[in-house]
């Protein structure tokens, strides 16, 4: 697991930090989509700037969104407070090349099953599947005019990142008694 850490407003403490980060997510997905598939096919995160679609069959993994599945829960330690939810992570996987239609009927299969679960729990992955959407026909017409194969699906994927953020605490404290009755002048 990677974690992000943000900079504290004026102090030397650090700021928060998520253990479970998109970069996790997306690794991990990526790593069980490589062995889910037949060699030669190429998986790559989608959105990025300058980068061409690469040629052959490719998976391309963008992600949507993430959807709160809890109240947050809250866990303590001597110096952080740490919230923990459980995430729905949906990514769009578009699938193109040849037989893009058999890979996205696979991986739509496998995200499903017991298989996907566990695969990412024996690798140590710290996400697991939900479900998947079915897969849809999303061909287009490219440059040359000529019909590409694009088939999609979105992958449901649980992740429980923490987040933690420091917190005052005591290690010593002193109790004494105030008088009640008296009254104290400024």
């Amino acid at each position: 697991m990677s974690a992000i850490t943000t900079p504290s407003a004026g102090g030397t403490e650090p700021g928060a930090t998520i253990d479970i980060t998109k970069d996790a997510v997306v690794t991990a997905l990526r790593a069980f989509i490589l062995f889910a598939l037949p060699t030669g096919v190429q998986v790559v995160e989608g959105q990025q700037n300058n980068v061409p679609l690469p040629n052959g069959r490719v998976v391309v993994m963008t992600p949507l969104m993430q959807t709160a599945m809890n109240v947050p829960t809250t866990h303590y330690s001597a110096n952080t407070v740490g919230k923990r939810s459980s995430v729905d992570w949906r990514v769009q996987l578009d699938v193109y090349g040849d037989n893009a239609e058999d890979a996205a009927t696979m991986l739509a299969t496998l995200l499903r099953s017991s298989v996907a679960f566990d695969w990412l729990a024996d690798n140590g992955y710290a996400i697991r599947p939900l479900y998947a959407s079915d897969p849809q026909n999303m061909a287009f017409i490219n440059d040359a005019m000529n019909y590409e194969s694009r088939w999609m699906l979105e992958a449901h994927l649980n992740a429980s990142p923490t987040i933690s953020v420091p917190q005052q605490f005591a290690e010593h404290l002193s109790v004494g008694v105030v008088a009640a009755d008296v009254r104290y002048l400024p």
